[in-house]
């Protein structure tokens, strides 16, 4: 994945970085973390991916809070990672909205709270995470953090149909079609 990335060579992106460009910053960090078109240094990518983070990159404050998720680069650090995570939902990234909600979910760095981890979900399924679009339909359908709201949950769950969401389409042909539901959602269902 390149989002967030930008074109050069290593001598360049360096330059840019050592400038203080948070994508430049990002972009050399991997680089160094992955050993591309350079030997692999994670010390220094680290550095690197901690002052793109300190400058605001999305995509650099993802990275770092995944690796201290992990805990293989460094030492595993939840609390930090819901942290990075914090901020890259505050500055508009679904996917860290999504992963933030799971580590609310499962009470890894923070303790466990349903109703934060759906309210992050569905800040995620807004900006149009696929994950976040079927967690926020699922939480809805089951009462996960939210009180059950079928027609709520059917919004959400053709919202991820639309995206050709095989386990979506199955959700929502169920819901559609299950007892109770009127002649036009039975219609509806038919037709995933």
């Amino acid at each position: 994945d390149l989002t967030g990335r930008i074109l050069g060579t290593p001598e360049e992106i360096r330059a840019k970085a050592e400038n203080g460009d948070a994508d430049a910053e990002f972009t050399y960090a991997e680089m160094l973390l992955d050993g591309e078109r350079m030997p692999k240094d994670t010390d220094q990518g680290l550095k690197y991916l901690e002052k793109a983070a300190d400058h605001g990159s999305r995509e650099a404050l993802k990275r770092l809070a995944g690796i201290l998720r992990e805990g293989k680069l460094v030492e595993a650090n939840p609390s930090r990672a819901v942290e990075l995570l914090q901020r890259a939902a505050d500055l508009g990234s679904p996917r860290a909205a999504y992963e933030l909600g799971e580590m609310y979910q499962k009470g890894e760095g923070v303790p466990k709270d349903e109703a934060a981890a759906f309210s992050q979900f569905v800040r995620g399924a807004d900006g149009g995470n696929l994950t976040a679009i079927r967690q926020t339909a699922w939480a809805l359908e089951f009462g996960k953090g939210t009180p059950v709201d079928i027609p709520r949950a059917l919004d959400y769950y053709r919202k991820a149909a639309g995206k050709d969401d095989k386990w979506a389409i199955e959700r929502l042909a169920y819901n559609l079609g299950r007892g109770g539901s009127s002649l036009e959602d039975r219609e509806e269902s038919w037709k995933w």
